[in-house]
């Protein structure tokens, strides 16, 4: 079985984490189960526990690679960042990492060094988002001071965060909203890219380096991309 906690914040009050873990490893059969966090809210000893209590795959809340961004969106730092994806690793529980594209302060300059981040961490996943602002948030009230919302069409279910076809972008960034879409196109394939390889060398040594060269032009392709996607998920690599 297994369990995921829908709370943004599972580890921000540690001593409950602590408590939790050592329930579940006392009174319970063994379980998987995964969890959001922030880095700023783990410590190694932490997560060792968390894993032995069954705890498979922590999911942070990175959002930036460029510290003067992320320094005034999320009050963390790069090392922070670093050290929570090292340590979970060591206590052997997978890394997801979602990064946000366009926040306040964003040019495509620093977008690219986000994509770039995602990369080095040593992740086992890497989601991108377009920055959404939501009524009530500081983002909102970002949106409002730079005149960028119009009442008159707002349906926040055609947010870009929503998906739709017909979507509205609330750009809070510095970056033109052409050049905000080119670098969400963009963001998924390098990681993608970075995996497989991964997986090719861990499997196969030399001879995943060399058929890594083989498919790297026909990973372009959008179709053998998404089958690329589901064959990592499928191995869990």
């Amino acid at each position: 079985m297994l369990i995921f906690f829908i709370d943004d914040l599972f580890t921000f009050e540690k001593d409950r984490a602590y408590k939790f873990a050592k329930l579940v490893k006392e009174e319970l059969p063994p379980i998987e189960w995964q969890c959001l966090s922030r880095v700023d809210t783990v410590t190694p000893d932490l997560l060792n526990k968390m894993a032995e209590a069954g705890c498979n795959r922590i999911y942070y809340g990175i959002e930036s690679g460029n510290q003067t961004v992320l320094k005034d969106v999320k009050g963390i730092t790069i090392e922070e960042v670093e050290n929570a994806v090292k340590s979970a690793k060591g206590a052997g529980i997978a890394t997801s990492g979602f990064f946000m594209l366009a926040l306040p302060g964003d040019t495509k300059e620093t977008m690219q060094e986000t994509i770039t981040f995602s990369l080095e961490l040593d992740l086992d996943e890497a989601i991108f988002f377009i920055t959404t602002p939501f009524p009530g948030t500081r983002l909102w009230d970002i949106l409002e001071r730079k005149s960028l919302v119009d009442f008159n069409r707002l349906d926040l279910s055609k947010a870009f965060y929503c998906g739709t076809d017909d979507m509205i972008l609330f750009n809070l960034s510095n970056a033109t909203d052409d050049e905000v879409l080119q670098m969400f196109r963009k963001a998924n394939l390098p990681f993608l890219h970075y995996r497989i390889k991964i997986m090719l060398n861990r499997k196969l040594g030399k001879g995943g380096r060399l058929l890594y060269a083989i498919v790297k032009p026909i990973i372009r392709i959008k179709l053998l991309r998404t089958l690329a996607r589901n064959f990592l998920k499928v191995i869990r690599v």
